[in-house]
């Protein structure tokens, strides 16, 4: 273990990010695309409930905007290990023309559906869609979208 390393310095750095989308990704679709995706496992302790004193929460933030004649972006954050569920209060709107970032809010940790889960390792994926607009012309985006774990 390095000096460098954070649990080293008594803990995760705080906040952390787990990136879901890390660059630039569009759509001109009205259905939903997946943008990005990835596994955490919160049941092996990488992001305790509990950490030197602090309890952890988790939230969901996308940056977000659309173009031409769209009306809206809509992101949403979905489970795909238990049958594609929507993890509650994370289903994003911004109807700006320029990046704006949004949050869901503390997320609920449980074994449950909705939950980001703490009981096994889960496949979370991000999905966009473009409200209004026409498909083939008009666009929306996500330039980054991740879960923000922070201890306080």
């Amino acid at each position: 273990m390095s000096w460098l390393d954070p649990f080293f310095q008594g803990g995760l750095n705080n906040p952390t990010d787990v990136i879901l989308v890390g660059a630039l990704f569009g759509t001109d679709q009205n259905t939903w695309t997946r943008a990005g995706s990835r596994v955490l496992d919160l049941s092996t302790g990488q992001y305790p409930a509990l950490q030197v004193g602090r309890t952890r929460s988790i939230a969901f933030l996308a940056d977000l905007n659309i173009s031409g004649g769209a009306t809206s972006v809509e992101v949403r954050l979905i489970d795909v290990t238990h049958g594609a569920v929507l993890i509650t209060g994370c289903d994003l709107v911004s109807t700006s023309a320029t990046t704006v970032e949004l949050s869901s809010g503390p997320i609920t940790v449980g074994g449950s559906a909705g939950n980001i889960r703490n009981d096994v390792a889960t496949i979370y994926e991000v999905n966009i869609r473009m409200n209004g607009g026409t498909p083939g012309t008009d666009k929306v985006f996500c330039t980054n979208a991740r879960l923000t774990f922070l201890y306080a």
